[in-house]
């Protein structure tokens, strides 16, 4: 291997390179005492003018992170760690996708590795995926997406930083912004996994943005909306993936900001289109909408009061186990659950509202007890149980 990956053919080196990453797994230890001089040569091959022989270099120096951030004690292992980071991070830019892809794998199997190695750097970092923001678009930019999400994930308490994250955020929204207007459907459901984990991690700055995040939920459940309603509420035509992410992401916001989202009751009428999706032919998109409802409930909002019955008495017939013709059972149990939790918490904030119901309640509570066949799980029993018990009190 050492002879052939040094070989003027780029498919001999190619093939060379990739055998040396397969064999990090299970001949690690033999490898190791080699990796001092191997390592030098493949951070240089990152910037081969072959694409595959650069996107393999990536992905056979991930498989050798360990030795690199941890097992080198040879003099100089900072510097060899901060020339692999930057050769790494300038890929990010590299015009083809098979080698931004690789390098992210490389780039995550260092924060598995040993994340405080990355935390000094973090602002470049982030100075890097900004500009790979302003240079590609469309699905170039999904493994990017990918990246923030673990950034976002394992450097929390940095992202309360606005001073460090200020622009990163500032691209996030617009790149938002730009994806929810052209309604681009195939980067968009993966975007909003950036968003939701932003809202959760991010610092009181971000209620700058929330009304970007809002109205670009409420305009595709919107568009969802309309679908439905001109096809009897089926969602043959629906994006069930997309509207389930905007409902997950108010819900986010509900949980990260709940006093935003209280006040934004007063500009949107968010709690009539969520009552109206519950009418859908699909559990996927009624199980979280629910899971919505629930959450805003903690609110204890003026118009949850006012619907409270309503919403009692459609939530009611979804305490049940056994599906119809057509229905998926799993989907069924998250739709029995979520109906229980949330008529807890209604429970809870409108106890008078709840006790002309308590018969009935109690009457679905024994079918489903009845189901000796159903595996009913012990989050579903113990939600059950709690419902019971705040009924009671």
């Amino acid at each position: 291997l050492e002879k052939d990956i040094q070989s003027q053919e780029d498919i001999t080196k190619e093939h060379s390179i990739l055998a040396l990453g397969a064999i990090a797994n299970g001949s690690y230890q033999q490898v190791i005492n080699h990796l001092v001089t191997l390592v030098p040569f493949l951070i240089r091959e990152l910037q081969h003018p072959n694409m595959y022989i650069r996107a393999i270099a990536c992905w056979t120096l991930s498989r050798y992170t360990k030795f690199i951030m941890v097992d080198n004690y040879q003099e100089g292992k900072e510097e060899l760690f901060k020339e692999y980071l930057t050769e790494i991070l300038k890929n990010f830019l590299d015009k083809e996708n098979i080698v931004r892809k690789s390098a992210g794998t490389a780039f995550q199997e260092m924060i598995n590795v040993n994340k405080n190695m990355i935390e000094p750097y973090l602002f470049d970092v982030l100075k890097i995926i900004t500009n790979v923001f302003d240079k590609f678009a469309g699905l170039n930019l999904l493994s990017s997406y990918e990246i923030l999400i673990i950034l976002m994930e394992n450097f929390n308490d940095q992202f309360q930083n606005q001073n460090l994250v200020d622009d990163i955020v500032k691209c996030i929204v617009q790149k938002w912004y730009d994806l929810v207007k052209a309604n681009d459907l195939l980067t968009l459901p993966s975007f909003f996994d950036v968003i939701n984990t932003l809202i959760h991690v991010g610092g009181p700055f971000l209620l700058d943005y929330c009304d970007y995040f809002l109205t670009g939920c409420l305009k595709i459940i919107e568009a969802n909306m309309n679908e439905m309603r001109s096809n009897n509420y089926l969602t043959t035509n629906v994006d069930k993936d997309l509207l389930s992410k905007a409902l997950d992401t108010i819900s986010a916001l509900a949980q990260s900001f709940p006093n935003y989202l209280k006040n934004s009751f007063n500009k949107f009428n968010i709690l009539d289109f969520l009552i109206e999706i519950l009418q859908a032919k699909d559990l996927y998109v009624i199980h979280y909408t629910i899971a919505l409802i629930g959450d805003i409930t903690k609110l204890e909002l003026k118009a949850i009061e006012e619907k409270c019955e309503k919403i009692i008495e459609i939530l009611i017939p979804f305490i049940e186990l056994k599906p119809k013709k057509h229905e998926n059972p799993s989907e069924k149990l998250s739709v029995c659950n979520n109906s229980i939790w949330t008529i807890g918490l209604l429970a809870i904030f409108y106890p008078q509202k709840i006790s002309p119901y308590i018969d009935t309640i109690m009457l679905k509570f024994k079918d489903i007890l009845a189901l000796s066949k159903v595996d009913i799980t012990f989050y579903l029993f113990y939600r059950s149980t709690n419902l019971l018990y705040k009924i009671c009190h």
